[in-house]
């Protein structure tokens, strides 16, 4: 993988996009090392101990997006949450719950107003692809066909779902298939989404492996009078 200059990165948490907001963002990962040095030892010795995960994000403050999501889910568990280089097909991504644990909005005078987040982890940090890049449909259809590898059997494969926008009265059904061939002759459903009727939304879930699959694509039903919905689909192996 050749080196990569953030220029357009994005960060989706449920079913915002913080992207066109933040200029800064970074994920922490640490594990703890508890010591277990005993007499007769002559140097340190420890044990591989719990991991944790942390998010930083800055940004340009706006009092709809992304304020009223922080200030509403401030402290709250669970909220799943994308970080891409650039959110194209097939790009490296982090999927992960953190909760939401600082906000910060302000800044000094003459300053455009600006706001900081920060998060912990809750459960682990997954990462995962690009699976279905946040695009507008108006009809059924799928996404690109990746070779993403097989889910062993003390595996899971994740998979989140963030509706940006939806029309009033139709529906949004997505779903994850895998293939054990590229030409996707007899494709598999290994994912559901809950359906999405008409409005924003988003969805954290995950299938136990293993799967031998190690093709996957989405596939999308829309249905209504008037349909059109914009959204994206990350996945991950762990």
């Amino acid at each position: 993988m050749s080196e990569a200059v953030l220029l357009n990165a994005k960060f989706y948490a449920g079913q915002y996009d913080f992207s066109g907001y933040m200029n800064a963002l970074a994920i922490d990962m640490s594990a703890e090392t508890p010591e277990k040095t005993a007499m007769g030892d002559t140097n340190k010795t420890r044990l591989p101990g719990l991991k944790d995960t942390g998010f930083s994000l800055n940004g340009h403050f706006d009092a709809i997006n992304p304020d009223k999501f922080l200030f509403d889910n401030m402290s709250l568990s669970d909220i799943p949450m994308t970080m891409a280089v650039t959110g194209a097909d097939e790009t490296a991504c982090f999927l992960f719950q953190p909760n939401i644990s600082a906000y910060s909005p302000g800044g000094k005078v003459g300053d455009v107003m600006a706001f900081s987040v920060k998060g912990q982890g809750n459960g682990a940090l997954i990462k995962g692809t690009i699976l279905f890049p946040k695009t507008t449909k108006t009809a059924s259809d799928t996404g690109t066909i990746m070779e993403l590898g097989a889910v062993g059997a003390a595996q899971k494969l994740y998979g989140l779902l963030h509706v940006f926008a939806g029309s009033a009265g139709d529906t949004l059904d997505v779903i994850i298939q895998s293939d054990a061939l590229v030409g996707f002759g007899s494709p598999t459903t290994v994912l559901t989404f809950t359906q999405i009727a008409g409005v924003p939304g988003y969805e954290f879930k995950t299938a136990d492996g293993p799967i031998t699959d190690t093709f996957y694509r989405v596939s999308f039903t829309i249905a209504g009078t008037d349909e059109s919905f914009l959204f994206a689909v990350a996945m991950g192996i762990f």
